[in-house]
C-alpha cells in the first residue's frame, strides 16, 4: 500500500505543494497582519534612517571631536 501512495504523492507533487504553499503564505500573512499592525507593515520602517555616508560622515566628526 505504502508503495501505491508515494507513488501517487511523486506523481502528483506539483498539484498538491503548489495549493498547500499558497494556503500556508496566505495565513501567515494574515497573522501578521492582524499581530503587527498597519503601520509597521508599510515600507517606510524599513528604509533606514541615515544613509551610510551620512552614518559614516557623522562617526568621523564625533571621533574627531573625542580626540
Amino acid at each position: 500500500m505504502w508503495p501505491v501512495i508515494v507513488n501517487f504523492l511523486r506523481v502528483n507533487l506539483p498539484y498538491i505543494a503548489l495549493p498547500f504553499a499558497a494556503v500556508v503564505g496566505f495565513v501567515g500573512f494574515s497573522m501578521e497582519s492582524r499581530l503587527r499592525g498597519s503601520e509597521r507593515l508599510s515600507s517606510a520602517d524599513a528604509l533606514p534612517k541615515k544613509t551610510f555616508k551620512q552614518a559614516r560622515l557623522e562617526r568621523r566628526l564625533d571621533e574627531n571631536v573625542e580626540e
